[in-house]
C-alpha cells in the first residue's frame, strides 16, 4: 500500500465528519482516512483532539459524541478506550506514561472535572475542579506540570506530576473580566505562558518562571477570536489562527508585537475559520486546520465532487517565507490535531 510505511505523519480530526484524515509530513498528502463509524463508533462520534506517544507508536482521538477517549496503534487498529462525557482537549505528559483530557467547549453543562489517564493500561481517574468549564490543557515541557483554565473564569490552575498527577497544586487568578481562554502552550525554556483570550482578541504572557507564582505580565493584540497559540522549538515565534479574522498571526516573544497575519482574511486561500494549530518539531512548517463551516463556505474546493460545500481544510505555511505552499482539502470540521515527526 502506498505510504504504508511512512513514519512522519500528521494526524487531524474531522469533527462533523467522524473520519481522522491521516497526512505525510514529508510528501503533505493525505494518506489515510480513518472512518470511526466502520470500527464500531456511532454515526456522529465528533472526533476533536489528537495527542501521540512521543515515541509514535500510539496515538490518541477524544470523541465527543461518543463522550470517549480512544487509543489507536501505529497500524490504525483499536488498542483501547476509556468513557469520558464530552471528552475535549488531550495534553501528553512528556516522559511520564500519563494523558491528560478536558472537556470541549461546544456543550453546555460539561462536568467540572479533568481525566487522568494511565496510557499503557488505559485507567481513567477523575480530578474534581475548582472552577467551571474547563477547557485549555498543556503540560509545560519538563513534565513537571499540567496547566489547565476555565473559559467562563479568568482563572489558571497547575497539577504537580513530580507530588501527585492527579490533584491540583496551585489556582491563580489572572485579573480583569471574563477573557474566554481558549487554549495556551508553555514556551521551550518553561519560562512563559502565551494563553489566548478570544473575547478580547489577544495572547496574554505569563511569567512561568517560578510555577508557583504564575502572573500576568503582558498582552499581544492579534485577530479576531484567537485559539490554540503554539512556539517554535527555538521559542523566538509563536504562531496563533485567528478564527473569525481567517488569518494566522506571528508574533515575535522578543518584542511580544505581531509582526505579521498570513492570509488574504476572506477564507478564500484556504484559512476559513482556523482551529487547531502545530508546528513541525524541525521548525519549518506551521499546519493550520480549517473548519470553513461559514455559509457560503468562505473556502471553495478546486473540484466540486456534490458533497463539499463545506469541505475543511489542512494549510500548510513556510516558517521562512510565511507563505501558504499548500492546502490540503480533507473532510467537514477539522478540529484538532498532533504531529509525530522523527
Amino acid at each position: 500500500m502506498p505510504y504504508e510505511n511512512t513514519k512522519n505523519r500528521l494526524y487531524v480530526c474531522n469533527q462533523d465528519a467522524g473520519i481522522i484524515s491521516v497526512i505525510d509530513v514529508d510528501a503533505k498528502v493525505v494518506i489515510r482516512s480513518v472512518k470511526l463509524a466502520e470500527l464500531g463508533y456511532s454515526a456522529d462520534p465528533k472526533p476533536h483532539d489528537i495527542a501521540v506517544d512521543p515515541d509514535g507508536e500510539f496515538w490518541y482521538v477524544s470523541l465527543i459524541g461518543d463522550g470517549k477517549v480512544v487509543k489507536f496503534n501505529r497500524d490504525f487498529d483499536i488498542v483501547s478506550e476509556v468513557d469520558f462525557p464530552a471528552a475535549g482537549l488531550l495534553a501528553m505528559h512528556p516522559t511520564k506514561d500519563l494523558l491528560y483530557v478536558g472537556h470541549t467547549l461546544s456543550l453546555p453543562n460539561v462536568p467540572q472535572t479533568l481525566g487522568v489517564i494511565n496510557r499503557s493500561g488505559m485507567i481513567l481517574q477523575e480530578i474534581s475542579l475548582p472552577f467551571s468549564r474547563p477547557h485549555a490543557l498543556v503540560a509545560d515541557h519538563s513534565g513537571k506540570n499540567i496547566i489547565f483554565s476555565s473559559l467562563v473564569q479568568s482563572a489558571l490552575a497547575t497539577i504537580n506530576t513530580d507530588v501527585n498527577a492527579a490533584e491540583i497544586a496551585d489556582l491563580f487568578l489572572i485579573p480583569g473580566g471574563s477573557r474566554t481562554l481558549v487554549q495556551m502552550n508553555v514556551s521551550p525554556d518553561d519560562q512563559e505562558i502565551y494563553i489566548s483570550s478570544q473575547l478580547e482578541e489577544q495572547l496574554l504572557i505569563l511569567d512561568y518562571s517560578d510555577p508557583s507564582q504564575i502572573t500576568l505580565i503582558d498582552s499581544v493584540q492579534v485577530g479576531q477570536h484567537p485559539w490554540h497559540p503554539k512556539f517554535t522549538p527555538d521559542g523566538s515565534r509563536v504562531y496563533v489562527g485567528n478564527n473569525l479574522s481567517h488569518t494566522v498571526s506571528v508574533v515575535n516573544t522578543s518584542t511580544r508585537q505581531q509582526e505579521l497575519q498570513i492570509g488574504i482574511g476572506d477564507g478564500s486561500d484556504g484559512l476559513a475559520e482556523p482551529h487547531g494549530l502545530v508546528i513541525s518539531p524541525d521548525g519549518k512548517y506551521v499546519f493550520v486546520t480549517n473548519r470553513n463551516k461559514n455559509i457560503p463556505a468562505k473556502y471553495t474546493p478546486r473540484y466540486d465532487f456534490g458533497t463539499n460545500a463545506n469541505t475543511g481544510t489542512v494549510v500548510i505555511i513556510s516558517t521562512s517565507t510565511h507563505q501558504i505552499e499548500k492546502v490540503l482539502e480533507i473532510e467537514q470540521f477539522p478540529s484538532g490535531l498532533a504531529i509525530f515527526q522523527e
